[in-house]
């Protein structure tokens, strides 16, 4: 399974997502890292570019559907899609 020029959201990438995150960097992915510790989203983001991948963090509480909307924008503003 490859992700090469796939784009991948995870959430709660602080947390339990980081595992999921870095198995999509492994195979070369293009990830929006959501959470709500932007210190902790950084300290992935790092993690993620080591290990093969692209990362963008957005730190957001997804219980909003603004919050919602402004990961959609995130990843296309990042990833073009």
């Amino acid at each position: 399974m490859g992700f090469r020029g796939k784009s991948v959201v995870v959430t709660g990438a602080t947390r339990i997502g980081r595992a999921a995150a870095e198995a999509f960097a492994r195979e070369h992915a293009s990830i929006v890292l959501v959470g709500r510790n932007e210190d902790v989203l950084n300290e992935v983001s790092g993690v993620v570019r080591a290990v093969g991948g692209e990362a963008a963090a957005c730190a957001t509480d997804l219980t909003s559907p603004a919050s919602a909307d402004a990961v959609v924008s995130a990843a296309v503003a990042a990833y073009g899609h």
